[in-house]
């Protein structure tokens, strides 16, 4: 049964509450921080959010905005090492404005693959980590292979592989964001799984050019980021212009103000 007092905590605790759980680096785009348990397999949660609603929690289900990812973090933070899960954790800041600060740990060559909880329902999604045989790892133990835009393994680009799991959040960057508990609750067990198998196992991964940090030299990755982003919300709430629908959008984030 999960603990969903913790949950609500999660939800509501500021960014500064995190910082005291391992070594924070301030960057230009807010705090990373990184807690060492000497794993071979590296976690990693946002906890920035768009808006923030007070959490309401009813029949299973909870309702918050901040559920992406705090619900992820909560996840990586309160349940896993309750399983016997023990993962390095790595905490980012400006996710959802396209300035993960993940960009900024390029310590991630010495884990054997690279996970996080920032997806909205029950699928698995991979970006540029994406390959046949991984697909058909996953595959078998019966995680559905879906399509993402970005977030924040994106910008590590390591020499390993990095996957975003559903946690079973839904109807995310809106006010009536939610999750039901009993998604997220089989995804994280059916991950136990995954890891109890291939956390000694290194995934391999070609790095595309060169990690995200460091693209500035080759194109405006904000600018290509920033892009993609709004191409796939448009997408996603039914827009095909995508100028109104940042217009619209700036609007009901003004709304919350």
């Amino acid at each position: 049964m999960l603990n969903t007092q913790s949950l609500r905590k999660r939800l509501t605790d500021p960014i500064e509450a995190f910082q005291s759980l391992g070594e924070t680096i301030n960057t230009p785009h807010g705090p990373l921080v990184f807690q060492d348990n000497g794993a071979k397999v590296l976690a990693v949660a946002h906890l920035d959010s768009i808006g923030t609603t007070r959490p309401r929690l009813k029949k299973g289900i909870v309702r918050c905005t901040q559920l992406d990812d705090r619900l992820g973090a909560w996840v990586l933070l309160d349940i896993l090492p309750k399983m016997g899960i023990h993962c390095d954790i790595l905490l980012t800041d400006s996710e959802e404005s396209g300035q993960s600060t993940a960009k900024y740990f390029t310590d991630t060559d010495r884990y054997n693959w690279i996970f996080e909880f920032d997806r909205a329902g029950t699928d698995v999604v991979l970006y540029e980590y994406k390959t046949d045989q991984l697909c058909e790892l996953l595959e078998g133990y019966g995680f559905q292979i879906g399509y993402g835009s970005f977030s924040d393994i994106c910008f590590l680009d390591p020499e390993v592989s990095a996957i975003n799991f559903g946690v079973g959040y839904h109807r995310q960057h809106t006010r009536h964001c939610y999750a039901r508990l009993r998604d997220t609750e089989a995804m994280v067990n059916r991950f136990a799984q995954f890891y109890s198998d291939q956390k000694d196992e290194r995934l391999e991964h070609t790095p595309s050019y060169t990690r995200i940090s460091d693209c500035d030299e080759l194109c405006n990755k904000d600018e290509l980021y920033n892009k993609h982003k709004w191409e796939y919300h448009a997408g996603n709430y039914g827009y095909t212009d995508i100028d109104k629908f940042r217009e619209e959008w700036s609007e009901y984030q003004n709304s919350l103000v």
